[in-house]
């Protein structure tokens, strides 16, 4: 190891798992650069000069691609990982991930908020180009992502030493709104429904499920004893459900009713 001098800056001479790497210092001043190579050389022994590299040299872009395609892969909604991505991508995909601070995280917050979202639906006279405000669940689903690929960065594949979107304050966020629907509507949309799709329907209106919680339903998820369907996921969540709907369930799942007490 060692310096040399070359146009008027000086570089370091490293020498890492056999392999000879050279480095600039950033300075022309000698005294400056011996402090420089000194430091790098004590990254090197306690094993953290590769990561100092590797934050340098790896872009946001180059991390959020690598995070959708390993970690998210053919997951349902991968399109919706896929926007929030190309919208982190637009302002950071450029920068290195050293240079990602919390204060670049705020300044992206800002712009996002204050840039909307411009989109196109149809109108009277055709398609017709729209703006929208972002709002801060939006903004707040994009730094998840990024924070999330930021500790894969971290824990699995060493590309940096710390996680900046873990210090950012998120969006608040305005309370949910429950709404139901009325028996009118109720009726309005079983007419409207073709008759494959009517107790389909009727089953998640009487249930409060999503489709994908209908679809997804196993064995294990049905207590036909108390008239209970079971969903476990993140947070356990019980649905009752009126008789005549439990034996369609098991009509289209193909599931044997135990009819004790039905």
């Amino acid at each position: 190891m060692g310096l040399y001098r070359r146009g008027g800056v000086w570089w370091m001479r490293l020498k890492v798992k056999g392999r000879e790497a050279r480095r600039s210092t950033g300075t022309g001043d000698r005294r400056l650069a011996m402090k420089v190579l000194s430091k790098v050389e004590t990254e090197i022994v306690e094993g953290r000069w590769f990561n100092v590299v590797e934050e340098r040299t790896r872009t946001v872009g180059e991390m959020i691609d690598r995070y959708i395609e390993t970690h998210i892969g053919d997951r349902p909604h991968r399109s919706r990982y896929e926007a929030q991505g190309r919208a982190l991508k637009r302002y950071l995909g450029i920068l290195t991930l050293a240079e990602v601070t919390p204060k670049v995280l705020v300044e992206y917050k800002a712009r996002r908020r204050k840039e909307g979202t411009t989109y196109t639906r149809e109108g009277k006279t055709g398609e017709v180009t729209a703006h929208r405000d972002v709002g801060p669940g939006t903004i707040n689903r994009e730094l998840t992502l990024l924070s999330a690929a930021f500790n894969m960065a971290v824990k699995e594949w060493e590309w940096c030493r710390e996680n900046p979107a873990a210090r950012v304050s998120r969006e608040r966020e305005p309370p949910g709104r429950d709404r139901y629907l009325k028996a009118e509507e109720d009726m309005e949309l079983l007419k409207a429904c073709p008759g494959w799709l009517r107790e389909i329907i009727a089953f998640a209106v009487n249930t409060g499920m999503r489709q994908g919680e209908i679809l997804s339903l196993q064995r294990p998820s049905v207590d036909l004893f108390r008239r209970v369907l079971k969903r476990h996921s993140l947070c356990r969540r019980k649905f009752p459900c009126h008789c005549n709907r439990l034996f369609f369930l098991v009509a289209v799942r193909g599931i044997e009713p135990r009819t004790r007490g039905l």
